[in-house]
């Protein structure tokens, strides 16, 4: 199976299909992200927030991993991840866990735990995602490398300005609510207050 994944029209294989088993994992090094609208499955119709009216979210990760299906496969897999409800929870529960926002580099491991009855009666996928901090991408370089210490003991630094700190926060903010994580733990890791786009009702 293959899903959409990129901006220049290339084509990832995602990490999970119909014949995905509980127990089954999938790791890889992230290597690229972005937002997609959910849409209803056989119709295509936006999946719309009954809260905001607005259309709901999902996040495609793109790892790189250590699968080869076939002579042309390169080992990129996509995983998607709704910005709502049980999934979006687990997800944000990997990164409080983790301690740090993750980005391209971090390595992301995902494991289908099974299925579980909604209260439409339909069974949905019970995901657990795991984070690990990774190598980084070093600016024009290809190559990746680990943060080197500094020889010398480092000066001590002044407290950065309050309208800098919180445009750090909101930039943080806008990295995690992208990749997926509720609105509360957003709050929670950044120190700031009020709903996002989509409000905590949605989550």
């Amino acid at each position: 199976m293959f899903e959409e994944f990129t901006q220049q029209g290339e084509k990832t294989r995602a990490a999970f299909d119909g014949d995905s088993q509980p127990g089954d994992t999938v790791s890889g090094t992230i290597t690229g992200s972005r937002e997609v609208g959910a849409t209803e499955f056989g119709t295509g119709q936006p999946v719309v927030s009954k809260f905001t009216g607005k259309q709901l979210m999902k996040t495609v990760i793109t790892l790189q991993t250590t699968l080869r299906d076939d002579a042309d496969d390169d080992g990129r897999r996509s995983v998607w991840i709704k910005q709502w409800g049980d999934q979006a929870r687990a997800f944000g529960a990997a990164v409080r866990d983790a301690g740090f926002t993750p980005g391209e580099g971090d390595v992301l491991t995902v494991t289908l735990k099974g299925t579980k009855a909604t209260k439409s009666g339909f069974r949905e996928k019970v995901w657990e995602y795991r984070l690990t901090r990774g190598r980084h991408p070093v600016a024009g370089s290809d190559a990746f490398t680990q943060p080197t210490q500094p020889t010398q003991p480092a000066p001590a630094q002044q407290s950065a300005p309050a309208p800098a700190r919180q445009s750090d926060a909101k930039a943080k903010a806008a990295q995690l609510r992208a990749l997926g994580v509720p609105e509360d733990e957003i709050q929670r890791l950044t120190g700031q207050t009020g709903g996002g786009e989509f409000g905590p009702a949605d989550f």
